[in-house]
């Protein structure tokens, strides 16, 4: 009567455990939010709304049967920009070879260019001028603010060869020195991209096409 009761007071005291969770590997969605902006460095929201986005330029015209889908293709390549990881390494986080990651990086890459200048672009009518103007203005109380621009280095592989030391920033790693403007809601509305590692900052700046338009009083504000 002493080993009944037993048995039935652990097996009730199963039944009452919390089942466990198991994730869809399949579904990358199938996390937190916290998780998602950790691992794709967007909210929920703001993936779903790039895929959608996206959606009509990555969708593959195929008859195979293992195309890979849309939203794949997208957070494989989010994924890959986050972690800096190596292609095969983001693969295996959604069983995709890395010649396919390979792919999908280099097509999104290549959509992120074509589409950069609808959406990166500095303000020029006089209505964003004085709006941005005005945000700065009372956030911070500066006057006639209508960016902020600093430079970040964006780390790369050695190109090896004679120009090798060039790409060397100030930190020792070889990259690239990116200048980037921002307005008060941190969008960003200017880049330079083209300079090397061992580019100074006040260099980017001094030839850049903003500096030049500034220099015009067009537009009339500052950074």
């Amino acid at each position: 009567m002493a080993e009944y009761c037993l048995v039935m007071n652990l097996l009730e005291r199963n039944s009452m455990r919390k089942q466990r969770k198991f994730r869809d590997r399949e579904n990358p969605f199938d996390f937190e939010d916290s998780v998602l902006l950790l691992k794709y460095r967007f909210p929920r929201h703001a993936l779903i709304a790039i895929i959608e986005k996206f959606r009509p330029f990555l969708t593959r015209k195929t008859l195979r049967s293992n195309a890979i889908p849309v939203h794949l293709q997208v957070l494989v390549a989010l994924r890959f920009y986050a972690s800096g990881s190596f292609q095969h390494v983001t693969g295996d986080v959604v069983n995709i070879s890395q010649s396919s990651v390979c792919r999908v990086v280099n097509s999104i890459t290549n959509l992120l260019c074509n589409i950069s200048r609808n959406y990166i672009r500095f303000p020029s009518e006089r209505h964003e001028i004085s709006l941005i103007q005005q945000k700065f203005q009372m956030a911070n109380n500066f006057p006639k603010i209508l960016g902020v621009v600093d430079g970040t280095f964006i780390n790369i592989k050695s190109p090896g060869g004679v120009n090798e030391p060039i790409y060397v920033s100030r930190k020792g790693l070889h990259a690239i020195n990116v200048q980037i403007v921002c307005d008060c809601n941190m969008k960003v509305t200017d880049v330079v991209s083209k300079w090397l590692g061992s580019t100074h900052d006040s260099f980017m700046w001094t030839n850049s096409e903003l500096r030049n338009k500034f220099l015009e009083n067009k537009p009339n504000g500052w950074l």
